[in-house]
């Protein structure tokens, strides 16, 4: 039984875990429900997504096989293979 409810809760904590993320990735983030007691301020609130460019740049990074490519003077073919 007690074995149950740790698996509930951990997908639970899971699931809120991963919203959370997919938030910050998709731009909605807590300065967005800021208010400001005086109505009469300026409402400048803008949000630079640096999660999304971060993940965009690895996943790219991972998904372009050769992007980098090395060179040796040295014959390195058992190293390579």
């Amino acid at each position: 039984m007690a074995c149950e409810i740790w698996q509930i809760n951990t997908s639970y904590v899971l699931t809120i875990t991963l919203i959370k993320y997919k938030n910050y990735y998709d731009g909605i983030q807590a300065i967005l429900n800021k208010s400001y007691s005086d109505p009469t301020k300026p409402c400048s609130k803008t949000v630079i997504n640096y999660c999304k460019n971060i993940v965009d740049s690895y996943c790219g990074y991972l998904a372009t096989p050769g992007y980098i490519s090395y060179y040796s003077k040295d014959n390195i073919d058992e190293i390579m293979n």
